[in-house]
């Protein structure tokens, strides 16, 4: 108890590094609680993927160098419809990576974009759910698919 009323008066003693000391304190604590808190929901919460023990990445795996064990590309279109058809899977969908795409609309300057391709059933494959607009249909899964007249 003699060692609390010690610091006590020591703190009381100089009120403007006291102040100093906890503002710095509280920061850091405030820094550490919101790194902890982004680092929980990106790194360690699994992600919101209904049944990710029954998913299945087909794609070329690299095998050496700094990258090895990652999937490297997948693969191209003309396959995609022949797995699908194949039956041997209960459900499909594809996705192809994020690609720099030239995208202008009516009226505006053309600007780069990444711009990733989905097939339908992507979302659903995944259990997401959509909050707003619509989600891929068959239609959309075609060259030249997609454009939607009422969104």
């Amino acid at each position: 108890m003699d060692e609390l009323r010690l610091a006590l008066r020591r703190l009381l003693k100089r009120p403007a590094a006291t102040l100093a000391s906890i503002t710095t304190l509280g920061c850091a604590i405030a820094a550490a609680a919101v790194t902890w808190s982004a680092l929980s929901a990106v790194m360690l919460k699994p992600l919101p993927v209904r049944d990710p023990a029954t998913i299945v990445l087909i794609g070329s795996i690299v095998t050496t160098g700094r990258h090895a064990g990652t999937v490297q590309r997948g693969l191209t279109y003309p396959y995609y419809p022949a797995i699908r058809g194949s039956g041997r899977f209960e459900s499909t969908a594809a996705l192809w990576p994020p690609m720099p795409l030239l995208v202008s609309q009516a009226g505006e300057p053309p600007h780069s974009a990444q711009v990733a391709f989905a097939s339908h059933g992507f979302l659903g494959l995944l259990g997401v759910e959509i909050a707003a607009g619509r989600d891929f249909t068959a239609a959309d899964d075609r060259r030249g698919g997609g454009h939607c007249a009422a969104c």
